[in-house]
């Protein structure tokens, strides 16, 4: 679906899909949010100043109300990601990805599927330094000049 002519287009395809491309097992319950998290995790705080400036990842017009208890939902997802997974380390923009899912699944299926992406797919980019993020940069740059070179001017 993905690769086919309009893709992933829509929130309804994404809700059927991305849960299979992840492996994820949409019967099962996710985590639960511990809300002594916020007391005890030590990304809080960059966390919240991220997420507090992440305003234009909301779409246009959506009421402040909804828009602060979906910033909260989206704290607490990342926080328990990364409590439950103590070897991956928060990095600024991270926030842009959990939104995403927040916005298209929502919160439950959402902490499913940021898990899991975090721990497999992202892996690589969530340690402690970002010694493996420039190793890979190394070798996706010369990739990107094959494929277009006019794009890495761009990046």
């Amino acid at each position: 679906m993905a690769i086919s002519e309009g893709g992933l287009l829509t929130d309804e395809i994404r809700c059927q899909v991305w849960p299979k491309l992840l492996n994820v097992n949409t019967s099962e319950p996710p985590p639960v949010s511990r809300k002594d998290l916020r007391d005890m995790s030590k990304d809080y705080q960059q966390v919240l100043l991220d997420v507090r400036r992440s305003l234009r990842r909301f779409p246009p017009g959506m009421p402040d109300e909804q828009r602060e208890g979906l910033q909260e939902e989206l704290i607490d997802i990342i926080l328990l990601v990364l409590d439950r997974n103590p070897q991956l380390h928060y990095y600024q923009g991270y926030h842009d990805i959990v939104v995403t899912f927040l916005l298209v699944v929502g919160e439950r299926l959402a902490t499913s599927l940021v898990e899991k992406l975090s721990t497999h797919h992202l892996r690589d980019f969530m340690d402690p330094t970002m010694d493996n993020t420039k190793h890979i940069l190394n070798y996706l740059m010369p990739i990107i000049d094959q494929v277009s070179p006019e794009l890495h001017d761009f990046m």
